[in-house]
């Protein structure tokens, strides 16, 4: 299972994916009526460990996505 979320977040660096991947995220907030901070315990359900797997994957790799893609924006 660790293997498999790690390689999801090496991949997740990857361009190819960046409009599919920022659709997923804006689909899932907008499922789950997050803005603005609020509404974010819906996200992880304690009756539904898969979905949980499912958004904290999707949410780490955002992460990881939104980080490398503002490496290039930072000065020497």
């Amino acid at each position: 299972m660790l293997r498999k979320r790690v390689i999801g977040l090496i991949l997740a660096t990857d361009m190819a994916k960046h409009m599919a991947d920022g659709g997923a995220l804006k689909n899932l907030c907008e499922t789950n009526e997050i803005k603005e901070g609020k509404n974010v315990e819906k996200l992880f359900t304690p009756t539904d460990p898969k979905a949980n797997n499912v958004n904290q994957q999707l949410i780490l790799e955002s992460v990881m996505h939104s980080c490398d893609v503002s490496q290039a924006g930072r000065p020497f």
